[in-house]
């Protein structure tokens, strides 16, 4: 699975990830959710409804969905995940590249 962490500046919040095969398990404030994409088809993952209103397709406990994007090409999973930064992050944190985990 290819990963790649999508800055956005929050001083308060706290967001932590984990990765057992193609499951990813986020804590966010002391709140905990998994999301699984063993079964995700070639194609991208659908995150949002393309019309009015807007919901969410990928249902979760927490504040916030932090599953931007998810496609899989050519067999390989790549997942752009929500990643909490404030003015101490490091260059790494600040300019992202993919990363397979």
């Amino acid at each position: 699975m290819m990963i790649k962490y999508s800055p956005q500046w929050n001083s308060g919040s706290t967001i932590s990830y984990s990765f057992n095969g193609e499951n990813i398990t986020v804590n966010m404030d002391g709140i905990t959710d998994t999301f699984d994409f063993t079964n995700v088809g070639d194609g991208s993952l659908q995150i949002r409804e393309p019309q009015p209103p807007f919901g969410l397709l990928i249902n979760t406990v927490l504040p916030v969905i932090p599953i931007l994007s998810a496609k899989r090409e050519d067999g390989t999973l790549w997942v752009e995940l929500l990643n909490f930064i404030d003015d101490s992050a490091t260059e790494e944190e600040r300019f992202p590249v993919w990363q397979e985990v």
